[in-house]
């Protein structure tokens, strides 16, 4: 006795094999998604980062002047403000400011530099933009 397929079968064998088919493109479409998701963040990591960087690099150099939210920085020629300057490296900086603080005479708070001497601590706030979302980027540096 010859056996064959039957209609039925086939009809089951395609049904079984579309939806094996549909759940690898399920997986493949998930996996890409997580893999964009997982590159763009990394992304805006690796951007932090190079931002921290360069801001930690400027504030090395002598601070002349650092009054609301602003900063000036002594460069080779010229007394260059840091915030347009870093928005003209930067085009995805949006905002900058900067804090500048020194011991109070007592030792005892910090307070806002009032010149002289270098200031000890910087505090400063970034605000970007990567891949079309916002983000900030805070911290400071003792000097």
């Amino acid at each position: 006795m010859s056996r064959g397929m039957t209609l039925i079968e086939l009809l089951a064998a395609l049904v079984i094999s579309g939806f094996v088919v549909a759940m690898a493109g399920r997986i493949f479409l998930s996996g890409n998604k997580q893999f964009l998701l997982r590159s763009g963040e990394s992304e805006r990591l690796g951007e932090m980062y190079r931002l921290k960087a360069t801001v930690r690099g400027e504030l090395t150099k002598p601070i002349t002047r650092c009054e609301g939210d602003r900063l000036w920085l002594r460069m080779a020629v010229a007394e260059v403000e840091l915030g347009p300057e870093l928005k003209k490296r930067e085009p995805d900086v949006q905002i900058s400011a900067f804090h500048c603080l020194e011991l109070s005479p007592d030792a005892t708070a910090l307070q806002e530099w009032k010149g002289g001497a270098q200031p000890p601590l910087v505090e400063y706030r970034i605000g970007f933009t990567t891949r079309g979302v916002r983000d900030s980027l805070s911290g400071s540096i003792l000097r």
